[in-house]
C-alpha cells in the first residue's frame, strides 16, 4: 500500500507541474489619483483607494499605508498586506526586484516615505498578479501630518474600442446597370488599434474582402434589389458591420413594348463609316453635313451624297479612336455651325466648330485635366474652322483653331452634341468622364463627376 501512495503522490505531483500558470496582468491605462487627507477616516470607503477587491490601501494618523480589505492598521515590513514594491515600470516588471513597501523606502536609514516622493513605482497584487504604475505625489510626516497622502496610479487598460466602418460607393438607394461589375467601397478606421481586414456581404453572401486601404471589392450582381453590408475586423479581433446601402440592378431603360404605329426607315445615303450626326448650316436648305466617327464630314446636297470630303480629321481622331472597334466611342463626335455663319459681317461668318477625340501633344496639357489627377490618355476638344474662301463645300484646314480641351482617362463617356443655343452661346454636352457606375479612376468619389461642381464632366 505504502508503494502505491507514493506512486500516486507522484503523479499527482507532475499533474501539477504540468498546469499552466496564469498570466500576469499589467495595468497600463490612464493615471488616476488618490488622495487621503490628514486625520480622515481610513475605515471609511471614500479614504481607501479600493485598487480591486483584495487591495484597500488607506493609511492611519501614523505610520505607513495597509491593506484595509485584510488588515486593522500597519504592520512593520509587511503592510499593505498581499502586496510587494519595486521601483521602475509595470512594463518592464519581469525584470525588477520586488520587496516590501518599508524595505522599498529603507525605513528611516533611507529617507523614510518621502524617499518615494515623485519616483516611479511598481505595485504587484500577488494574489491577483497585477502590476500597476505608482507614483507618490505627497506624504504628511509626524503627528501634525494626520496620516494623509496621495499618489496616481495606472489603471486597467481600456477595452479594445472596435473599428468604424462605412460603405462609400455606391450610395444608398443607387440604381445601378446591370451591364458592368459593381465596384464596392468602404472607409474603416480604428482609434486604439489598426482595421486588418473589410469583408463585403450582399445580404448573407459574402462578395470578398479586402486587408488594405481603400478597401473595396468588385462584384456582378444580379437584376434585382441588393443590401450591400462591409465588416471591419481590427487586430484585437473585433468587428464592426456597417450600415445597409439598398442598390437595385436594373436596365436603364424599361423594355419596350410593342405598339400600333408603323415606322418605316429609308436609306438616305450609303457607304459611310459609322455616321453620328448631321446638320445643315443656318438657312440652308439643299446641303446637310453629315459627321463620320472616323473622322470625316461629309456632304449630302439635294440627296446625292458627295464625292470626297469637307473635312478630313482622320489623323487626329485615329488615335485615339481604334476603327476597327465596334464599341469604340471616341472619334469626330459633334458640329455646330456659328449663327453668323451666313452672314458676312459677322465674326462667324463661314464659321464652325468640331468635338472630337484627339492624341494630347507633348510637353502640353488640356484645358481642364483628368479631375482625379489620374492619367490623361487622349483629350476631347472644340476647334474652330472656317469654310474655304473658293469652294463652299470645303473646310480650309488651314483654318483650325482649338478653343478648349478636356483630358480622358477611360475611351466611353465622351458626349458629343454641340450647338448653339438662342442666346447666341455654344453649349456642348460632355460625357462623365468614363468607367462605369460613377467610379473608377476618371471618377470624383463619392458621387462621381456629374454630381461634383469642381469638373467640367457630365455636365
Amino acid at each position: 500500500m505504502k508503494m502505491h501512495w507514493n506512486c500516486a503522490v507522484l503523479i499527482l505531483g507532475l499533474a501539477a507541474a504540468r498546469l499552466p500558470l496564469s498570466a500576469a496582468v499589467v495595468w497600463n491605462g490612464p493615471m488616476t489619483p488618490f488622495t487621503k487627507s490628514a486625520f480622515a477616516d481610513p475605515a471609511l470607503p471614500a479614504n481607501q483607494d479600493r485598487i480591486t477587491p483584495s487591495v484597500w490601501i488607506t493609511r492611519g494618523s501614523l505610520n505607513g499605508i495597509y491593506n484595509a480589505r485584510t488588515e486593522a492598521g500597519y504592520n512593520h515590513f509587511a503592510s499593505p498586506a498581499d502586496t510587494e514594491w519595486a521601483y521602475g515600470y509595470a512594463s518592464n516588471h519581469a525584470s525588477l526586484t520586488f520587496t516590501t513597501w518599508e524595505q522599498l523606502y529603507g525605513g528611516a536609514a533611507g529617507g523614510g516615505p518621502p524617499a518615494t516622493l515623485g519616483r516611479n513605482t511598481v505595485l504587484h497584487l500577488k494574489s491577483e498578479d497585477i502590476y500597476l504604475d505608482v507614483v507618490m505625489l505627497t506624504w504628511g510626516q509626524g503627528a501634525g501630518g494626520g496620516g494623509s497622502f496621495s499618489w496616481q496610479r495606472s489603471t486597467p487598460a481600456p477595452a479594445n474600442a472596435p473599428p468604424s466602418v462605412t460603405i462609400t460607393n455606391p450610395v444608398d438607394g443607387a440604381i445601378l446597370s446591370s451591364s458592368a461589375n459593381v465596384t464596392i467601397r468602404a472607409s474603416a478606421e480604428d482609434a486604439d488599434g489598426s482595421v486588418t481586414n473589410v469583408q463585403f456581404f450582399d445580404g448573407v453572401v459574402s462578395l470578398g474582402n479586402d486587408s488594405s486601404s481603400p478597401y473595396s471589392v468588385s462584384a456582378r450582381l444580379a437584376l434585382g434589389a441588393h443590401t450591400l453590408t462591409a465588416v471591419a475586423s481590427d487586430d484585437l479581433g473585433a468587428a464592426t458591420t456597417s450600415a445597409p446601402v439598398h442598390v437595385t440592378l436594373a436596365r436603364y431603360l424599361p423594355a419596350i413594348a410593342n405598339g400600333d404605329i408603323a415606322i418605316h426607315l429609308a436609306p438616305v445615303a450609303t457607304g459611310m463609316a459609322a455616321p453620328d450626326y448631321a446638320i445643315s448650316p443656318p438657312g440652308d436648305t439643299r446641303r446637310l453635313f453629315v459627321v463620320e466617327q472616323n473622322g470625316l464630314l461629309r456632304i449630302l446636297q439635294d440627296g446625292v451624297l458627295l464625292p470626297g470630303a469637307a473635312l478630313d480629321i482622320q489623323s487626329r481622331v485615329q488615335p485615339p479612336l481604334n476603327p476597327a472597334n465596334a464599341n469604340d466611342e471616341r472619334g469626330f463626335l459633334g458640329l455646330a455651325f456659328h449663327p453668323g455663319f451666313t452672314n458676312p459681317a459677322s465674326p462667324g461668318h463661314r464659321t464652325l466648330y468640331t468635338y472630337n477625340s484627339e492624341p494630347i501633344p507633348a510637353a502640353t496639357t488640356p484645358t481642364y485635366p483628368v479631375p482625379t489627377g489620374a492619367t490623361n490618355n487622349f483629350k476631347n476638344v472644340v476647334n474652330e474652322w472656317k469654310i474655304s474662301t473658293t469652294d463652299a463645300n470645303v473646310v480650309d484646314p488651314a483654318s483650325h483653331r482649338e478653343v478648349i480641351s478636356f483630358g480622358k482617362t477611360a475611351g466611353n463617356h465622351n458626349g458629343g452634341t454641340i450647338a448653339f443655343g438662342p442666346d447666341g452661346y455654344l453649349y456642348l454636352a460632355l460625357g462623365d468622364g468614363g468607367d462605369a457606375n460613377d467610379v473608377g479612376a476618371s471618377h470624383i468619389e463619392p458621387g462621381g463627376n456629374a454630381q461634383n461642381l469642381s469638373t467640367p464632366l457630365g455636365k
